[in-house]
C-alpha cells in the first residue's frame, strides 16, 4: 500500500484515489450531488418537515441541527408560505 493511502490527509488520498487533482473535484461534486439528491427526497417525502419523528432528518438518521447545516452548504432552501419549492443554488457548498 502507498504512503498516501496510509496517511489522513483526505485530499491527499483523494488525488491518490482518482489520479489527478481534477478527478477529485469530480468525485467531490458527485458525492455533493449525491447527498443533495438524498436530503431533496427525504425532504419531500416527509413533506418539507425537517425536525421531529417523521421529519426529513429522522429519515437520514440524523440530528435537526445537521441536515439543516448540510442544507445551508449545499443551497437547499424552502420558500415560505405555500408554495413548497425548492430554490438550487449551483456551486454554494464549499469547493477545497
Amino acid at each position: 500500500m502507498s504512503r498516501s493511502h496510509r496517511s489522513k490527509d483526505g485530499p491527499q488520498d483523494a488525488v491518490s484515489a482518482t489520479g489527478t487533482a481534477a478527478g477529485a473535484t469530480s468525485l467531490r461534486r458527485l458525492l455533493h450531488e449525491a447527498e443533495r439528491q438524498e436530503i431533496l427526497k427525504a425532504l419531500e417525502q416527509a413533506g418539507w418537515v425537517v425536525a421531529g419523528p417523521r421529519g426529513a432528518a429522522a429519515r437520514l438518521g440524523m440530528k435537526r441541527s445537521t441536515l439543516q447545516f448540510r442544507m445551508r452548504r449545499l443551497g437547499i432552501l424552502r420558500t415560505s408560505g405555500q408554495d413548497r419549492k425548492r430554490l438550487e443554488l449551483p456551486g454554494t457548498y464549499a469547493e477545497d
